[in-house]
Order: C-alpha cells, then structure tokens, then sequence
C-alpha cells in the first residue's frame, strides 16, 4: 500500500507537470466513458432493473392474435376469452382487464380532460399495489350502474384537494356522472402503460350464448403466474381452453369458424413494454463501445508519445537499479489514475446527458421517468474506466521499457531518428491509428443509413397535406350526449361557428385523426364471394367525418365526388371509398355508382379518394370507408377530432377556436391541441431520435480518429525532424517533403477505409429492422462515407505534412 500510494503521488505530480497531455488525455476518456455511461444508464433503467411491482417477474401481458388481421396486430383480450380462461385456469394466480380512457372532469373550475383507465377489481391486487388511503374496488363494482366510484392518483389527488385526506368520500363529476372517490394510490405506483390521472371500475361482458348476437369486446388484460409455474405451462394451458372454447361455443362450431381460433400471447410484462426499443438500446450499447474504443485507442496513442518522450528518464531509472516490474507498476498506476480522472469527468457527462435525455427522447420511451445513475451505473463507470486505463496503458507501459540504454542515456530525448514505417516503436501507433479510422468508417456507414432511411421516410406522401392544419379532440360525454342525432347537432352548430371565424378556410371533423390512437372497423359481405377458410372476411377502416373533412385535411379526390352537406339522415345512403378499397375489392372494375352492403342498407360509391397513411408512414394503406356521420350507426358519443385549415399560422386561431367551443357547450374541453404537421413529426421521433444519436457519436468518433491520425504525424515529424533536415540539406524540395509525409499518412487512411468499410458491409446488416427505403448496403452511404473520412482524415494529415515541409535544415542539424 505504501509503494502504492508512493506511485499514485508520482503519478499526480507528473500529471501536473504535464497539463497540456493531461487536458487532452482527460477530455478524450471522458467522451468515450461519458457516452457508455448515459447508454448504459438508459439500459440499466429500461431492460435489466425489474419493474417497481413487488414479485414483478411473474406478470405478464395476454392478448390474443385474431387471424387475418390488418396492419399492427392489436395487444387485446376479448370477453369472448377472459371469462372462460378466469373460470378454468389452474395456472394463472389472477387475470385482470383494463381499459385506456379519457374522461372529461367538470364542476371544479374549467371542463377539462383527465387520463384515466377502467380497471377490473383484480387488477391492483395482480400489480401488488393497495391504496395509501381508502380502498380497492370490490367484484361488485364492476357492473353497469354499480361503477360510479373512483381511485385517485396520488399527484391528482395533491392537484384537485391538496393533500386532504377528507377526499376519500367526496364526488367529482366525470363524463356527466359523478363518481366517488373510494381511495387514493401510493406516489410510487404508476400504471404499466401511461401516468394514469384515476381509475374506474372496468365492465367485462358475458360472453354470447347464441350466435345470433355475438357480440366481441377487446380490452387489455394483465395476468399474474401462480409460484412455480412456467410460461410455458401456461401458454400450453391458455391455447387448450381457446380450442375447447371454439369447439363448444355456438359461434365456432362450424369448420370456418374452428380455422379461425385466435392464438394467445403470453409475454412477461417488462419483456412487453420494452419489446419495440431494445434492438435500437442493444445497438446503441454496442456503438458507443465502439466509440469507446476509438478514445482509448487515442490514449494509447498519447501514452506511446509520452513514455517515448520519457525514455532517457526511464533509462535513468533502470540504471541506478529500479526493476523493470517495479516501472511497469508505476507506469500503470499512472494511466489507471488518468483514467480514473477521465471516468469521474465522463460520469459528470453522463449525468448532463441523462438529465437532458428525457427532453429530447420520444414521448412513447418506456420508463424514462425511472433514469438514474444508481449504484450499478456506478460500478459500471468505474470497471469501464479501470478496464480502459489497464487494458489500453499496458501496451504502452511494455513498449516503454523496451530500450536501449546506452542510445537513451546519449540521446536527449525523444527525438532521435527513425523510419516512419519500420520502426519497431512506430508500429503499434500505426495499427491504432487505423484501427480509429476502420471503427469510424463503421459508425459513419451505420448513421448514413439511419438518416438516409429518415429522409426518405419524411419524404413519403402521407395522403394528405398537413400544411396550416390545426387538429384538436372534442370528447362528448355520454351522459349529455346520448344519441347520434344530439351529437350530430352538436357538431353541426360548432362547424358553423367555426367556418366563420374569418381566417379559416376550411373546416371539418373525423372519428379517427391520421397517427392518432383509435380504430373502427366494418365488416361487410361481397356478393357472389363467399367466405373461405384462407381468405379474410371483407372489412375496411371506417372513417365518420363531416362533409367538409376531405377539403380541410387535403385529400386528393381520385374519381367521383366528395361528400356534400346533402348526404344526411334520410337521404341515400352514400359512402367514399380509397384507392386500396378498390384495389383489393374490385381490381380493375368500375366503382363509382355501385352500392354494396356495407351497412345494413346498401351505399352507393358516390367518389374514391387517395390513399393515407392513418398507422404511420411507413405502413401501409389499408381499405377504407368513409360515411358522414349523420348516415352513420355507429357514431354515438366517443367525440371527434377537429380539423382547421387557417390562411394564416393555425396556432393563431386556438383561443378563437377555444371561444367558439365553449360558445357552443362550455362543458366541452378542447384537449390535444396541435397542428398535423407536428404530429408527423411526432410520428417519426423515434428514428430521428436514432439517427441522431448514431450520427452524433459517428462525428465524435470521426473527430477522435481525425486526431489519432494527426498526432501519429505529428509524432512521427518531430521524430524524424534530423532526418527530413538531412533530406532538404541535401536538395530535397518542400513539395517532395510533403508528398512523402502525407502520402505516408494516405496510406494508413486507406488501410483504415477498406478494412472498415468491409467491416461495416457486414455489421450494417443488424440495422436492416431500422432501415425505410434503405437496403443495408446502400452504395451510394458507402461512397459518401469513404469521400467525406477520407476528406477529413488526409486533411488531419495534411497539418504535419506541411509542418515537415517547412523544416529549416539548419535548425533540424543542431537540434541534437
């Protein structure tokens, strides 16, 4: 410990003494142990620590795969399945059913809308979590009538009363209603899917008893394993009662209807909620390893150029007797104590990095709201920085004491002559160098690929033209708005009020905005196409607008005509159809004029319209169908979305907009305010969040082996400075002097750009799940990335080139 604290001071005061490689040394470990540090910090939260639930490894999400889907399957449970799976499980501890909901809050202050969920009696139980005042809802509150009671949470309990335990007991009015307020949840607890504002009593039905009304409600569902039980006993034990289900159920037992069992899906909770963002964390790990690299390949170039610079010192040391382990020790104390300081700079990096990581990260990243830099990151920082200094300062540390003594103790120091390409001493600096450029060249290749796939996927015509659009949700509370005809008149009076405000160009409404949560679909049948066991019963997306909707979103009308103001109750039934509804319905036919039975009366096709993207714009179109919602059943009171096209800024007409609802009903809240074209930029946060993040530590790994290649020149100058001054002595030209030091440097470019864009040929390939309009191997990123490297690479060379070609011959021949 004494020898150990003697090294460590030595260490200290030669660190001091060199401030300027100190500096240097620090600022590079600190980037690279910084970066790992705030990834490994997200990946700590998001993938390794367990969920805050007590026994949180035995939750999982159930849902059911319905067979001919369209688009994104749908995590859900439907009633047809959870009561029979609750009655026959032997697996199962509890199954829980919950629901996502908006409710509109009136009577204390401004209407306003609450996120809230309706969840089954056994859902808090299954999540271990007890109110911190009150109680849990009981079986009996599940049923219609009964379900007029609430949980609040524990900030909207803080926000509505303040703190007062007296709450409990109280009513507020939700949706119309009032509801009590029956208990209050811990601050820890948070609901698996979103910061749930309260919660209600969930209402699961029967199942049918005839197949004439059949009727399928799908929700979420939560189930909790019994103790020593396996996934797999029960997905075995799941899949069963779904057969048995089908084969005793007066709805499947026809052959058709037996081929179209659903298939459960029993998935741990935490594997669920992370399932879409860990192939992108496990990637990022991997880069900013990578980059880590990179740093330490510069500090090991760094300490390379300053035990060469310490030869004669060393030399002097082992001529009056210090062992050569003895100097390996304090050699490596000396780079474990540098990057030792280089971890503390890049935790404090890391901090700033994770503070700022929830602002810039999309919306929908699981538990960020759990970022910390815990005991585990800790320890992470410090085997990283350990590591780093031992691994990467040994091979300095042996280079070192390989001298000769009797050539450094005659020498100066440092800077005697020596070929650029065969000495032995020169060698390792070489291969780091371009080692730096090859690890570059791959990050370079995979965030060329990631924006590249951005842009084109910003590119995609999404349908419509969401320039000076303004959207915003109007919720209608069931119990003011009971029928389709009063909310008809409800919507009728508003987009009168609003198409006369007098920047507005257009106005419209829709059950279902583009890139917006919510789906409803129609079955139908086609005459003379009989349903098949391998083909899908006819459906499409079923989109209840207005008549101006198509004009204030901006959709192409591709034959026929729009919807009018004349398409209401009581006239023909009209509909319009898109383009993929007649591709795959009626390929090649003619189909504007035709009715089809869509609904329980035929509709005639009065117009098709364009294609839009409503999942995303990298999925693509589905069929759909769109009805005014005065011919429409199925529109009751779940509200609408709001569509504006302004002739100036939309932001401009919010408060006119606001006046003109609560002129209407000032019961109504207007929530999700925003223009479309901040929700396609909303839609696509995820992959620039991505492509941002690989081409930042791209650019810092290119700069870091920018300045690898430069100090390996400038190095290898200021060792043959005698040389180059014999060479100029003797009629050498200052061009020859440059082509020759920064042909040398080429050389190592281009052996760091083919052995790293060969590399990157192959690693690319995991980033293919990321890619849009992108293949892997894309030419064109390739040739850019080995222009733009090799561009910066040779003009870090090109600083020593013309430093050596400005050598003085004279000063060069005294300098020893």
């Amino acid at each position: 410990m004494d020898a150990f604290i003697q090294d460590l001071r030595v260490g200290l005061r030669l660190l001091a003494a060199r401030r300027g490689f100190a500096a240097v040394a620090i600022l590079t470990l600190a980037l690279g142990i910084g970066a790992n540090t705030a990834v490994f910090s997200v990946v700590n939260s998001v993938l390794l620590r367990p969920l805050p639930y007590p026994d949180s490894d035995g939750l999982l999400r159930v849902s059911e795969q319905r067979p001919f889907s369209r688009g994104r399957p749908m995590a859900a449970l439907t009633n047809e399945t959870y009561h029979p799976w609750l009655e026959r499980t032997r697996t199962l501890d509890a199954l829980g059913a919950y629901s996502p909901r908006a409710y509109t809050l009136t009577g204390r202050g401004e209407a306003r809308r609450v996120q809230g969920t309706a969840v089954t009696a056994s859902l808090f139980p299954i999540l271990r979590a007890t109110p911190a005042l009150g109680r849990a809802f009981t079986q009996d509150e599940e049923k219609p009538g009964a379900n007029r009671v609430l949980i609040l949470s524990h900030a909207t309990w803080l926000s509505l009363f303040a703190g007062d335990r007296a709450a409990v007991g109280r009513t507020i009015t939700l949706d119309g209603d009032p509801h009590e307020i029956v208990g209050v949840m811990p601050p820890w607890f948070f609901f698996p899917d979103r910061d749930a504002e309260l919660w209600t009593p969930q209402f699961v039905p029967l199942p049918s008893r005839s197949a004439n009304e059949r009727r399928v409600f799908a929700f979420a569902a939560l189930a909790r394993l019994k103790p020593g039980v396996t996934l797999e006993q029960a997905r075995a034990e799941g899949t069963a009662i779904v057969q048995s289900l089908y084969a005793d159920a007066p709805w499947g037992r026809t052959p058709l209807d037996a081929q179209r069992a659903p298939q459960l899906r029993l998935i741990p909770l935490k594997d669920e909620m992370v399932r879409e963002v860990r192939p992108a964390l496990l990637t990022l790990i991997a880069v900013v390893a990578l980059v880590l690299l990179v740093a330490a390949a510069n500090l090991a170039n760094l300490l390379l150029a300053r035990d060469a610079a310490r030869q004669r010192e060393i030399a002097i040391r082992v001529a009056v007797g210090a062992g050569r382990a003895r100097l390996v020790r304090q050699l490596l104390t000396e780079n474990v104590l540098l990057s030792g300081l280089g971890g503390v700079t890049g935790l404090i990096l890391a901090w700033w990095l994770v503070r700022m990581l929830p602002a810039i990260a999309p919306q929908d990243f699981p538990r960020l709201e759990e970022l910390a830099l815990d005991g585990r990151v800790l320890l992470f920082t410090t085997v990283v920085s350990i590591v780093t200094g031992l691994l990467f300062g040994l091979a300095p540390a042996v280079q070192g004491l390989r001298i000769d003594l009797t050539r450094a103790l005659a020498e100066s120091g440092g800077t005697g002559s020596g070929g650029f390409r065969f000495v032995r001493g020169n060698r390792t600096r070489l291969a780091l160098a371009v080692g730096e450029i090859a690890i570059a060249a791959i990050l370079l290749v995979g965030a060329g690929l990631l924006v590249k796939s951005f842009v084109r996927l910003i590119d995609v015509d999404p349908g419509y033209d969401p320039a000076n659009v303004l959207t915003a949700r109007l919720p209608l509370p069931p119990a003011k708005y009971p029928t389709q005809e009063m909310s008809a008149q409800f919507y009728d009076r508003l987009l009168e009020r609003v198409a006369a405000l007098p920047d507005v160009a257009a106005v419209g409404s829709v059950n279902t905005l583009p890139l917006s949560p919510g789906l409803m679909m129609v079955a139908f049948n086609l005459p003379n196409r009989p349903e098949t066991a391998d083909q899908p019963p006819p459906s499409a997306n079923l989109r209840i607008v207005s008549a101006g909707y198509m004009r204030a979103m901006g959709l192409r009308l591709v034959e026929g005509r729009t919807l009018s103001d004349t398409d209401r109750a009581g006239s023909r039934p009209v509909v319009l159809v898109n383009e993929s509804f007649a591709r795959t319905y009626f390929p090649g036919e003619q189909l504007v004029g035709r009715e089809l039975p869509i609904f329980h009366e035929p509709s005639e096709v009065v117009g098709i319209v364009a294609d839009v993207r409503h999942a995303g714009l990298d999925t693509d179109p589905q069929p759909e169908v769109y009805v005014t919602y005065h011919q429409s059943e199925q529109f009751r009171s779940a509200g609408a979305y709001l569509v504006v096209r302004s002739k100036t800024d939309p932001i401009s007409l919010v408060p006119a907009l606001r006046a003109a609802v609560q002129s209407t009903d000032p019961d109504i809240p207007l929530e999700s305010v925003m223009t479309m074209e901040a929700r396609l930029a909303a839609s696509v946060a995820q992959p620039r969040f991505y492509a941002a993040l690989l081409a930042l530590f791209a650019a810092l790994a290119v700069t870091l082996a920018a300045v690898g290649i430069y100090g390996v020149l400038s190095y290898s100058v200021l060792q043959r400075r005698r040389e180059i001054g014999v060479r100029m002595a003797v009629g050498a030209e200052p061009g020859a002097v440059l082509r020759l030091v920064l042909g040398q440097g080429a050389v190592l470019v281009a052996i760091g750009l083919v052995i790293g864009l060969g590399a990157a040929a192959l690693v690319s390939r995991v980033l293919t799940a990321f890619l849009f309009g992108v293949t892997a191997a894309d030419p064109a990123v390739f040739a850019a990335v080995a222009t733009l490297l090799g561009a910066i690479a040779l003009t870090a060379c090109y600083v020593p080139a013309r430093r050596a070609a400005r050598v003085d011959p004279l000063e060069a021949l005294r300098y020893q």
